[in-house]
């Protein structure tokens, strides 16, 4: 998903919608061809929380991402709060994250300067796929646009890898069989092979790759 400015009409909610009764809309933070993140307050808790609403065809698209993130418990995975429904289109609420993704990142800087830097980024990156593995979980859209780099005043950066949407393996109900983006697709992804944990190493390579010359391979 993109970083959005704005508030387009084709949004589903607006600024002052109060969701479920409980989640005051702010303002939209990101939208993609899938979904749209907003940024919104919980009134009885008088926290910021993230909804993302799934406008996808298929409506278990929420369910799979929010099944997937609860079990995982990396601090590299966004943590998932809840699920609902805002008349027929299902959202995710979702702890708010201030930072931007990595695509933002390299279309301001151009690329790394440090290898160390793209390989403690990676690394982050690594550690959030490694656990999916062992629970049996493969991401198949790892890109620059789904991982955030989350502001923080410590000198190491943090990031989270997001968007669980189209994730297969054991106990998740994928219906798409050749799904990703392209550019980071292995062979084998692009074949339809949804079974093999390395499509996902293959779109980490990618990554690593882009983040140094800023360009991809």
């Amino acid at each position: 998903m993109n970083a959005v400015q704005g508030q387009s009409a084709a949004l589903p909610v607006r600024a002052g919608d109060v969701i479920a009764n409980k989640f005051r809309i702010e303002k939209p933070i990101a939208e993609g061809g899938d979904g749209v993140v907003m940024l919104a307050t919980h009134l009885q808790l008088d926290e910021r929380v993230a909804l993302k609403f799934i406008l996808a065809k298929d409506p278990e698209r929420a369910l799979t991402e929010a099944r997937v993130c609860l079990r995982l418990k990396t601090r590299h995975v966004a943590r998932v709060m809840d699920v609902g429904r805002h008349g027929d289109i299902p959202f995710i609420v979702m702890e708010h994250l201030e930072g931007k993704d990595l695509q933002t990142m390299l279309a301001e800087s151009g690329s790394l300067d440090e290898v160390s830097d793209a390989v403690e980024l990676v690394t982050q990156v690594c550690e959030a796929v490694a656990e999916a593995h062992r629970a049996g979980i493969i991401h198949r859209d790892i890109k620059l646009g789904n991982l955030f780099l989350v502001a923080s005043r410590s000198a190491v950066p943090q990031v989270k890898l997001l968007d669980f949407g189209i994730a297969a393996g054991e106990g998740v109900a994928s219906t798409q069989r050749t799904a990703g983006t392209l550019q980071y697709m292995s062979p084998e992804a692009i074949q339809g092979v949804v079974d093999d944990p390395r499509v996902d190493l293959w779109a980490i390579g990618v990554v690593l790759f882009e983040l140094l010359p800023g360009v991809k391979p």
